[in-house]
């Protein structure tokens, strides 16, 4: 059964409000896009692993919650494109991670993980622009 718009817009929210957007070291050193959402309570992240895919796990030995996961590039990708234009918070992220699907080569001393430093700055600036104009 296809997603819906309101499916995605939900998982964006979430994403956006709990979630993150990473990149991780693999044993070769490159370094690979990762989403995790985590939770106390894992009867939404059942359904987003219900509806989207992605991987669960229940942590109980440094604190008793959920983690849903998504490490597998083409599934990562997917689930971005997917989230991208309802997310606000984590767009740049996204956007960053985006490219590392396409390219998950990239090492640590390449440009895109300056330009995600900088991303990553310039949405924090953004946030406390935000707070501060309410």
């Amino acid at each position: 059964m296809p997603i819906s718009k309101e499916e995605w817009a939900y998982l964006a929210g979430f994403l956006d409000g709990e979630g993150c957007i990473q990149a991780y070291k693999t044993a070769k050193r490159a370094r690979r896009p990762k989403i995790t959402i985590a939770q106390k309570d894992g009867e939404v992240l059942f359904w987003i692993q219900e509806t989207f895919g992605g991987g669960l796990w229940h942590n109980t030995k440094s604190g008793d919650y959920w983690l849903w996961y998504s490490d597998n590039l083409e599934l990562t990708d997917w689930l971005l494109r997917g989230v991208l234009p309802f997310l606000k918070l984590k767009r740049y992220q996204a956007l960053v991670a985006m490219a590392l699907c396409e390219r998950p080569d990239w090492s640590k001393q390449d440009r895109l993980f300056r330009l995600l430093r900088l991303l990553k700055r310039m949405t924090n600036e953004e946030i406390r622009a935000s707070r501060s104009s309410l």
